[in-house]
């Protein structure tokens, strides 16, 4: 995945309250989408 892209998937995650950025660290706050990430590593 490209830069662009893969800033654009950040942002919209975002922006949509699935994911925060602390300390230049992001971490998931949907726990379903946790688990789905978890999943399929």
């Amino acid at each position: 995945m490209d830069e662009k892209t893969l800033n654009e998937a950040i942002e919209t995650l975002k922006r949509h309250d699935v994911i925060k950025e602390t300390n230049h660290k992001y971490h998931i706050i949907v726990e379903l989408f946790r688990r789905w990430v978890l999943q399929n590593k």
